[in-house]
């Protein structure tokens, strides 16, 4: 009986470490992935939210990956504290976020991620370095657009914002 329940809760973990990211706490690209079939059905407006932590590998490189991790935490802490239950938030590769939110304007969603932008430099810098985001926004306003091309259009205009 101990193994099935060990076999239970091994199982319980390796669950959550495929739906979360282990560093950040907020959903894993895989579990994002599976999440983004319910918006093709979804009917309504849908914001996609794309965001970039700043200059993040000269953060690793010159403080260390244990400052950098610190900076991604601290950065989906923020995510997490100003989205709370109106977006899905997931890190989808090394610095970069995803947040999807139904039923905004993209002018609700980029004054929503002003004030992320702000609160990123605020509270995630330290005396040592600064800790600043971009973002991109792309809206889905009919429903037969795949949400993949809307995640796509938000990373390039997170790319435009930054002058890449």
């Amino acid at each position: 009986m101990q193994d099935v329940s060990e076999l239970k809760k091994a199982y319980a973990e390796l669950e959550n470490m495929v739906i979360y990211d282990q560093l950040t706490g907020v959903y894993s690209m895989y579990s994002f992935m599976e999440h983004c079939k319910q918006y093709d059905e979804y009917n309504g407006s849908v914001a996609v939210v794309v965001c970039d932590i700043n200059h993040l590998s000269d953060i690793n490189i010159q403080y260390g990956q244990k400052a950098g991790n610190q900076a991604l935490i601290n950065v989906a802490g923020v995510l997490k504290k100003i989205l709370m239950d109106r977006a899905y938030i997931a890190r989808i590769n090394e610095g970069n976020f995803v947040a999807v939110m139904k039923n905004v304007t993209d002018a609700e969603a980029g004054k929503t991620f002003e004030q992320i932008k702000r609160t990123v430099e605020k509270e995630c810098s330290n005396g040592k370095f600064g800790v600043t985001i971009e973002y991109g926004i792309a809206m889905r306003k009919a429903s037969n657009r795949w949400i993949m091309d809307i995640v796509h259009e938000a990373v390039n205009d997170m790319r435009d914002r930054k002058g890449r």
